[in-house]
């Protein structure tokens, strides 16, 4: 046994002691002491060559810590030693230590969870694996909305926000938007970085994430890259995932997880699957190591640091995955996994079934074709699954532009620069869902002008029109390189919409027009439910958000892979005959 090794174990064998200590019913406070617990902690921070508590007693003296959002666990709450959390000087000036207690927490394979890192909300579900089967009983819903606080109230979503404020100190989730929702009003040039997600879209490979952030997301002096903000969500939103299954769940907050990425090509995939495995392992010693501290923000300073420092320990974290991420080089697909729900388990999907995933960043489509039969269980795609980027934040950048030409003699760049970022940093989705459900919504501008916005207006603005024509040209293409025998398939087509846009007006149109593989012209049909028979005794609540929880959940459930099942023609067999108008009785 080397030194380091030695290290990690006494580190790890700290936080088990730290955490009975804080347990209700401690079960070592009889065998070691708190003093003992000290001198343990005092000798590993002396092997690690990191100053004590007795070389700095103002670091020592920090006494108090606020929780994370109503999330109240017996959690460890000195896992990070000595760091000054007024610092913003440069890393190597900012003494701390990350949390090691992942890598030698005992490994639990009783359920998986399933994390949608979405562009504009992220969400999680988990699922029993051993001993389970595919009932309702088997399935877990994680509350990650009521943890944040959520500016919209969803119980089950987190905005994918991080803010840097100018004190230095970062953000995520509710407190990125709460914090910098009246950021802008003296014009102040700051931007909040609502879609950390998209860097990863945009990106054709995973060092361009090493790329700094712009003084409108980072006012300090600090170099912080879209690579640190990534990983500092991911780090916010694993904790909330870690503290839901813990407290309310009972569960193992080191609960092996996968998640989904959108049907980008197979190139991007490939290296962003890649990246975020990484990135999600990183996230839990992140998160183990700044719980209960995101309401006071993280010091950008120890944010860096203690990044550079988890990603030294990534190769040891392999048991935070699901087995079957970590042997999947594409990952999941979006638009697979919003449909397995349905096509896994419910017994009226049949014949061809396309899924629409209307996301923030991208929308995804992904074609199936589920075989007659009893029961459900087997889908096979009928080709790969496809992102197009129109999608919600597009809509976004068309609502403020149409605000902007509501406004009355306000006219110059430097006006309108303000009211856009104003408009964004008050959470523009917020305006956008209130519109859509509302009818008509009063918007207050910086410019002390109120403005009125009117659904069938903005529906009927060109922009919007031109935004559903795109849509509909990119489902069009995606269906024109289907196999033309296919089209006998067609017979009572059904359509899926799921993600946070699917009831967008002109995404439901999509099931009104007519469509063609090859000869053949058809119909897509929403199915008669719009809620999967596997979660339909869930309260209300989750139900009314299912469209945007359909990633999470169908992730959860046995993968299909696309390139091994691909059925890319029509191999026969006579499709079902629909309603008889009559039929003989008399003869047989």
């Amino acid at each position: 046994m080397n030194l380091e090794t030695a290290q990690i174990l006494l580190k790890g064998l700290l936080e088990r002691l730290r955490a009975d200590a804080d347990a209700e019913k401690p079960q070592y406070g009889a065998v070691v002491a708190g003093t003992e617990r000290q001198a343990l902690d005092f000798l590993l921070q002396y092997l690690s060559g990191k100053p004590t508590a007795e070389e700095h007693p103002a670091s020592a003296a920090r006494e108090t810590k606020p929780t994370v959002a109503q999330a109240q666990t017996s959690f460890d709450e000195t896992s990070v030693q000595g760091v000054d959390i007024e610092t913003t000087a440069k890393p190597t000036e900012v003494p701390y230590s990350i949390n090691l207690r992942a890598l030698s927490e005992n490994k639990p394979n009783s359920h998986i969870v399933c994390i949608d890192f979405g562009t504009a909300k992220s969400k999680a579900f988990a699922r029993r694996i051993n001993g389970g089967g595919l009932g309702p009983e088997d399935l877990l819903e994680m509350g990650l909305g009521r943890l944040d606080g959520d500016m919209d109230n969803s119980p089950y979503t987190v905005a994918s926000s991080v803010w840097v404020s100018d004190e230095g100190r970062m953000f995520a989730g509710s407190y990125a938007i709460k914090l910098s929702s009246d950021y802008g009003l003296d014009g102040k040039p700051r931007k909040r970085l609502d879609s950390v997600k998209q860097q990863l879209s945009h990106a054709s490979h995973e060092h361009q994430l090493l790329e700094p952030l712009s003084a409108a997301f980072n006012p300090t002096s600090e170099a912080l890259t879209f690579e640190d903000a990534i990983c500092f969500f991911l780090a916010y939103l694993t904790d909330l995932i870690g503290s839901d299954l813990e407290v309310r769940h009972k569960l193992s907050r080191y609960t092996p997880r996968r998640f989904t990425v959108p049907a980008w090509s197979d190139e991007q995939r490939e290296w962003a699957t890649s990246t975020l495995r990484k990135f999600l392992k990183r996230a839990q010693i992140l998160a183990d190591t700044f719980h209960d501290r995101w309401s006071e923000g993280i010091p950008v300073a120890e944010v860096r640091n203690a990044n550079l420092e988890a990603k030294k320990l990534e190769n040891q974290l392999d048991h935070l995955l699901d087995g079957q991420i970590k042997d999947s080089p594409l990952g999941i697909s979006e638009p697979i996994a919003a449909g397995s729900a349905r096509l896994s388990t419910d017994r009226n999907m049949r014949n061809m079934v396309l899924v629409v995933d209307v996301g923030a960043g991208t929308t995804d489509f992904a074609l199936f074709l589920v075989p007659q039969g009893p029961g459900g269980g087997k889908a096979f795609p009928l080709r790969m699954s496809e992102a197009v980027r129109s999608a919600g934040d597009r809509v976004d950048d068309i609502l403020v532009q149409f605000i902007l030409s509501k406004m009355d003699g306000h006219t110059d760049t430097e006006t309108q620069a303000r009211v856009a970022a104003q408009l964004r940093l008050r959470n523009l989705r917020t305006y956008k869902r209130r519109l859509f459900n509302e009818g008509i919504i009063e918007i207050d501008l910086v410019t002390d002008e109120r403005v009125i916005v009117d659904r069938e207006e903005f529906l009927d603005s060109k922009e919007v029109k031109a935004f559903g024509k795109t849509l509909e040209d990119r489902l069009a293409s995606f269906l024109s390189a289907v196999h033309p025998s296919l089209g006998a398939a067609t017979q009572d087509a059904l359509i899926l919409f799921t993600g946070g846009g699917a009831k967008l007006p002109f995404v439901a149109d999509l099931a009104k027009k007519t469509w063609k593989i090859g000869d053949t012209a058809f119909r897509f049909r929403p199915p008669t439910k719009l809620i999967p028979d596997i979660i339909a005794d869930f309260d209300d609540a989750f139900l009314a958000e299912y469209g945007q929880l359909a990633v999470a959940i169908g992730g959860t459930l046995p993968l299909i892979d696309e390139k091994k099942t691909l059925q890319g023609e029509w191999f026969g067999g006579a499709q079902p005959p629909g309603k008889l108008e009559s039929f003989p009785t008399q003869g047989l």
